[in-house]
């Protein structure tokens, strides 16, 4: 009795071991997000440094198709604060496409932000004469 005790007693230290011994062992890669989130919040005025950190988390998680949900979303609004657009645009696509559950949400953004950014490369003044003709009818 005491063998077969120990036995199951090694085989299940060794089992908890493997289990262990996997530094990345969930579903995802969120290679310390929680940690720089807290402190961007804490110092938000810092969004260049957490764009770096969230953009090296990122190429970390695209190495092993790890990439956590959301997480290009939020690159996506960190560039969109520090007025990278069209940049922007290009990861809350790759959220829209990467997690189909978040493609209504990323197309009404993708949607707003295109709309706004195309009238602004456009001539202001044929969208101010329009509005004023519109205005005058």
């Amino acid at each position: 009795m005491k063998r077969g005790t120990t036995a199951i007693a090694v085989v299940m230290a060794l089992g908890l071991g493997a289990c262990a011994s996997k530094e990345n062992s969930g579903l995802y890669d969120w290679n310390g997000y929680q940690g720089e989130l807290l402190a961007y919040y804490k110092n938000p005025q810092e969004n260049q440094a957490f764009s770096e950190q969230l953009y090296a988390n990122i190429e970390l998680a695209e190495q092993n198709d790890r990439v956590p949900p959301g997480i290009y979303a939020e690159y996506g609004y960190v560039l969109l604060q520090i007025g990278k657009t069209n940049e922007a645009l290009a990861y809350f696509a790759k959220e829209r496409d990467r997690w189909p559950e978040s493609a209504y949400l990323m197309s009404k953004v993708i949607d707003r932000l295109g709309g706004a950014t195309a009238s602004l490369d456009e001539n202001p003044s044929t969208d101010d004469t329009a509005q004023t003709n519109a205005a005058g009818q």
